[in-house]
């Protein structure tokens, strides 16, 4: 089994992509785990500090109160566009999977051309643009909330998964229960985990994630 992990910008994207491909890891040793990020983001070093490989393509977020900067921008997803098709005839992914960030747009819009299975993770009650331009043309979409639903066009494709956890990174509190090192329960895309929860996709994968909306 081959997987494309795409996520960028920012550690809110990041973090639960490590935890997907933590648990495909886990479930299968013998997967091939690639990520493709940012030149610029912080995937650049994250990722390959939590033991995976990462291929690096140019792209940027559209920059909303400069706008002639944007010719720039959209310079850099063209060639982060052909990076991406050249990423994929090479590695020939059985999946791509996508957790948002502008640095997952082109590879995630090439393998939809290139008819590649490709799944989406929103984890915040307001979805972020990147997911919201993705949604109409991949297999599932899983939602961290319930609510972030209706900033969507196509329901028939959502799962409300919950969000997904590094098993690393938990811990106990005093007196019971378990935490997230650093977590900030007011920061609407991680919340503290509760239990399991399945996410039901073609590829049966299972994250540890947190069931509440609160």
């Amino acid at each position: 089994m081959k997987v494309i992990m795409t996520c960028g910008g920012t550690g809110g994207h990041i973090y639960p992509a490590l935890a997907i491909a933590d648990e495909i890891r886990k479930r299968k040793p013998d997967a091939e785990i690639i990520f493709v990020g940012s030149e610029i983001g912080l995937e650049r070093d994250l990722v390959p500090e939590n033991g995976y490989e990462i291929e690096l393509i140019s792209a940027d977020g559209f920059n909303r109160e400069h706008l002639l900067k944007n010719f720039e921008v959209i310079r850099k997803l063209r060639r982060g566009s052909k990076r991406s098709r050249e990423i994929l005839r090479a590695l020939r992914p059985d999946v791509v999977i996508g957790t948002g960030g502008y640095a997952s747009a082109p590879i995630m819009k090439a393998a939809q051309k290139m008819h590649i299975p490709t799944f989406i993770h929103e984890q915040n009650a307001v979805p972020g643009m990147a997911n919201k331009m993705l949604e109409k043309h991949v297999n599932k979409l899983f939602l961290g909330f319930e609510e972030a639903s209706k900033y969507f066009r196509y329901p028939e494709k959502h799962v409300v998964a919950g969000n997904p956890v590094r098993h690393a990174r938990i811990r106990r509190k005093p007196g019971g229960g378990a935490c997230k090192q650093g977590d900030d329960r007011n920061n609407r895309g991680f919340q503290w985990p509760e239990g399991l929860s399945h996410m039901p996709c073609d590829r049966q994968l299972l994250l540890r994630c947190d069931k509440r909306g609160t």
